[in-house]
């Protein structure tokens, strides 16, 4: 897109100096800027009737946040994190190429739309069993994820979730990570002795 707007931009400009030098060339300097002058006029009046109001119908509100359907031990708060989410597959062999051409699309959205890591791993001790897991920086991301998706972003969901060969959905789990608590310095928990400063010869 960008090298398309790059090549006409330039063409523009290598025909608009052909167009004006010959018509300095046949008029004169004098004659092309004042022709130069009525146009731009002409191109001003036209703006505004001829402009379209891209803002017109744009809604620059927050998005507004899913309520969340699961039942949690406790909600986090909205900055905390990482959170990663893991959602487990049972896709029948015979479908296992197209789920995993799928989870490259899936895995491009899921970045696109505040993931910053993700991986789809098969698991050895079940045949057929896929674990998706990718990791958000905070739980308002995790929120916010769905409210971010396309159109057509959620029919590739919708598509590559349909291959699950289970009686439900495939199982999500959530989890917040508590590594920075592990970091943290703990308090000494040893007393001072409160024996006397001299004790008695023995």
């Amino acid at each position: 897109m960008n090298a398309a707007v790059i090549m006409v931009s330039q063409g523009a400009l290598a025909l608009g100096g052909v167009i004006w030098g010959s018509a300095v060339a046949m008029t004169g300097t004098t004659y092309t800027l004042l022709g130069a002058a009525v146009l731009f006029l002409i191109s001003l009046a036209l703006a505004r009737p001829l402009s379209i109001d891209f803002t017109g119908s744009l809604n620059f509100d927050p998005a507004p946040v899913t309520a969340f359907s699961h039942k949690l031990i406790y909600t986090p708060e909205p900055h905390d994190g990482p959170m990663s989410i893991t959602v487990e597959f049972k896709v029948d062999c015979a479908h296992g190429r197209e789920f995993v051409n799928l989870m490259k699309e899936v895995r491009l959205i899921h970045l696109r739309n505040g993931a910053y890591s993700w991986r789809l791993q098969e698991e050895l001790t079940r045949p057929n069993t896929f674990c998706l897991e990718m990791i958000v920086p905070s739980w308002n991301e995790h929120l916010l994820q769905n409210e971010r998706l396309t159109k057509t972003e959620k029919e590739v969901l919708e598509k590559a979730w349909s291959l699950h060969t289970g009686t439900t959905q495939p199982e999500e789990r959530i989890y917040l990570s508590v590594s920075k608590e592990l970091f943290m310095p703990r308090q000494c928990e040893f007393q001072p002795s409160t024996l006397p400063k001299n004790p008695p010869n023995l």
